[in-house]
């Protein structure tokens, strides 16, 4: 390689050197600093809280099995415990119990 060379190339790379960071310095002054949130939840209206829950609709016998239904409701109280509403949700669901006799019994 040629001498003459050697100082085009060193500035050429002190340059780009000196470029990149100038980029990298100016990308983390203009990207917004978001604040943080907090990761607790606070309280909503004065304390009032939502909570779901499950409530036995029926129970049926079908065959070997006991099928029940569970229907979810929300319930809305205030600081006090006390319930302002309750109100039923489109949430249903169905647990099946096997009531007859063991398989594995059965065969011996």
């Amino acid at each position: 390689m040629d001498k003459k060379w050697l100082p085009t190339i060193m500035q050429s790379c002190l340059v780009t050197t000196i470029a990149i960071n100038l980029m990298l310095v100016a990308m983390f002054l203009w990207i917004p600093n978001t604040p943080s949130v907090p990761a607790t939840a606070y309280p909503t209206q004065n304390g009032v809280k939502n909570e779901y829950t499950s409530e036995l609709q029926s129970r049926q016998d079908k065959g070997d099995y006991q099928v029940e239904a569970y229907q979810e409701y929300e319930i809305t109280q205030d600081a006090n415990g006390k319930v302002i509403k309750k109100e039923a949700t489109d949430e249903t669901t169905y647990l099946r119990y096997w009531n007859g006799e063991n398989p594995t019994e059965s065969a011996e």
